[in-house]
């Protein structure tokens, strides 16, 4: 996978909810065209801290596998058996989608994807992540 740091610079951000100025380091990487989409897909995944080769198999497969309304009409034991993995792991796959809003349940077995998970154009996405202390 082709991928270069070109730059360095820290911007100033406004936080949303609070007004609070966050000064953020910025780093850009630059990668090949071919593998943005794979490595948008990792990214997500290592963010929400569940990146595995599995994992991401199960998050390829439910974005391969959503209707034209970005839904995914299956139970967590069907997505288990399309993927040859456990139940398990596909639930805590599912709840950290969750919790990230990358993922709605909308019914038990229907899952809608976030338009933040299916980035049509990854190459011109960012994702801050800010770090905090837990209070």
């Amino acid at each position: 996978m082709g991928l270069n740091f070109i730059n360095d610079d820290q911007e100033i951000f406004i936080e949303r909810n609070t007004g609070d100025s966050i000064i953020c380091q910025v780093i850009t990487k630059e990668i090949d065209d071919v593998d943005i989409v794979i490595f948008w897909r990792k990214e997500i995944l290592r963010l929400i801290g569940e990146y595995s080769d599995t994992k991401f198999q199960i998050l390829n497969w439910l974005i391969d596998s959503r209707n034209s309304k970005d839904c995914v009409v299956a139970t967590k034991d069907e997505i288990a058996e399309a993927n040859n993995v456990s139940r398990v792991t596909v639930t805590r796959l599912l709840t950290s989608l969750q919790q990230a809003n990358l993922v709605d349940q909308l019914k038990r077995s229907t899952w809608k994807l976030s338009a933040n998970l299916l980035q049509t154009n990854p190459a011109e996405s960012s994702v801050l992540i800010h770090y905090v202390r837990p209070k």
